[in-house]
């Protein structure tokens, strides 16, 4: 009995050791797969085709203007901080800048005082002209004159008659009431003599025509500094927001910003030099005469840019534009035997080009068709015949694993990054284009 038990024991653990061993062998057959896999060179590949291929003349493009605007500032400010960028598109009532509160109030309260001051000015010149008397007064008043002075002449008279008739003793030579009619005659040639002196005092104090005109042309001219004046104040009021920044008075787009924070602007200084719609923006480049025969430069240039997009955020974001533009001008200067190239741009259709930090300018050949074209990285020189090779990846039919060959090519026509060549594909071979180890023929390799 106990050794049927030991028997049946053993059988046990025979079982057991050959169920691990089973195992074992099946981690250390697929850690043994994924070693060769890992050990096998990892490649790309890709496949010929037909290309039309161009070759290329890249420079970094630069903007050129032909003239600049400028904006200056209406009064003299202080600049606490400037809100603008350069390349940056502007537009009438866009804070440009913050100012300092005190200079706000100070200009605004000089304008206007200075605007009372002249309204006194102009109330003070229209009274005087109010209150005197035209030409016609003063021909009244001389001819007025005249006639009193002829009638004080004529009392005088009257009184030097009256006193003839009376004698020391006041013994009248004739009955006549003697006192009376000399106290109404000196009465009357008191009363002559006030009225002349009136007269001659009144005409004294009317203004010549001269003196008039004179304050006529001052009135004219208070009215118009009045005038300037009001502008300015209403100016002053319309380019200071609530919260005091500067606003701006043009469109266009700031290309050289010329005033600073914490600084004071200056009426003759301008703050910043923009380009409008009105204003010839342009990419102009010289190229050799062998260039300008070889790329065909007779028609566009292709321009790769980068520009900013507002993301809603509040924040830009910064994408890759392209654009093909029309060569416009050709010129050839015959110091430097170059052709002078101007490619016109519209401030509003290419604003985003203005503006770029970085543009790379591409000038390309017409085409040419390259008729199972590979790329000439993937040709190699062959150690042991004085050849050209490529490797190529095929499929093997029974392991369906990735083996290499090494094939013989010959070059037909090489341009630019390709070359064609004269080597009849399968459609189920592909070239590797790069490998992580050296290859040998019928080396198997994976994808990568």
């Amino acid at each position: 009995m106990e050794d049927k038990q030991i028997m049946q024991n053993i059988k046990k653990i025979i079982i057991k050791f050959a169920i691990v061993f089973f195992i074992v062998m099946l981690v250390l057959l697929f850690f043994s797969k994924t070693v060769e896999t890992m050990l096998k060179p990892m490649v790309t590949t890709c496949k010929p085709e037909t290309k039309a291929i161009r070759d290329t003349y890249e420079f970094k493009a630069l903007v050129n203007y032909e003239s600049t605007k400028k904006a200056y500032p209406e009064f003299n400010y202080f600049i606490e901080e400037v809100l603008i960028e350069e390349n940056q598109n502007i537009e009438q009532g866009i804070p440009i800048a913050k100012l300092r509160d005190i200079d706000v109030k100070k200009g605004r309260n000089e304008l206007e005082q200075a605007i009372s001051n002249i309204e006194t000015n102009i109330s003070n010149i229209e009274r005087s002209l109010y209150q005197s008397e035209d030409q016609e007064d003063i021909a009244h008043k001389e001819k007025q004159l005249e006639i009193e002075r002829k009638n004080l002449e004529s009392k005088q008279k009257e009184l030097e008659l009256h006193l003839d008739i009376i004698d020391e003793n006041n013994n009248i030579y004739s009955p006549v009431d003697a006192e009376r009619i000399k106290r109404e005659l000196e009465q009357a040639v008191f009363a002559l003599e006030t009225n002349i002196y009136n007269i001659e005092k009144s005409l004294y104090q009317i203004e010549t025509q001269e003196d008039r005109a004179q304050k006529e042309k001052q009135l004219k001219i208070e009215r118009q500094n009045l005038e300037i004046k009001q502008e300015e104040l209403e100016l002053y009021l319309s380019i200071i927001d609530e919260g005091n920044n500067l606003l701006s008075r043009v469109d266009g787009m700031a290309v050289n910003i010329m005033f600073a924070d914490q600084n004071y602007t200056n009426i003759t200084t301008p703050m910043f030099e923009y380009i409008d719609e009105t204003i010839d923006a342009a990419i102009i480049w010289d190229m050799s005469a062998d260039n300008r025969k070889k790329y065909n430069m007779e028609s566009e240039l292709r321009l790769d840019y980068i520009y900013y997009e507002d993301n809603g955020e509040g924040s830009t974001i910064e994408k890759n534009g392209i654009a093909e533009l029309s060569i416009d001008n050709i010129k050839y200067n015959a110091e430097n035997g170059k052709y002078t190239y101007t490619v016109l741009l519209n401030t509003q259709k290419h604003e985003a080009i203005i503006a770029s930090p970085n543009i790379n300018a591409t000038i390309s050949t017409d085409p040419i068709m390259l008729e199972n074209a590979i790329p000439i990285s993937t040709i190699h020189d062959d150690p042991e015949e004085d050849g050209k090779i490529i490797y190529v990846v095929r499929e093997d039919i029974h392991t369906k694993e990735l083996i290499v060959r090494k094939v013989p090519i010959i070059i037909k026509e090489k341009y630019g990054m390709y070359a064609s060549v004269d080597y009849s594909f399968s459609y189920n071979e592909s070239i590797v284009l790069t490998t992580s180890k050296d290859l040998n023929n019928n080396m198997k390799v994976r994808l990568r």
